[in-house]
């Protein structure tokens, strides 16, 4: 908070300001995602989801401490 007030000083409106500034470029970067690792990602997450279930189905309370 003292860094903050430091940078900005007392003026909330500039903090406001960087703030939506730094929104906006997050909102680019997720519009300019390459398709390519928008498909590997979605790989990435079959995979996970098949891992999760096989682990419930056949390893549930397996692996608990005794």
């Amino acid at each position: 908070l003292h860094d903050t007030k430091r940078r900005f000083g007392e003026s909330t409106e500039d903090l406001h300001f960087e703030i939506s500034k730094d929104k906006d470029k997050e909102e680019n970067h997720i519009q300019e995602m390459d398709p390519l690792d928008m498909q590997r990602r979605e790989k990435v997450k079959e995979a996970m989801i098949h891992a999760w279930t096989s682990y419930e189905k056949y390893a549930w309370g397996q692996d608990e401490l005794q």
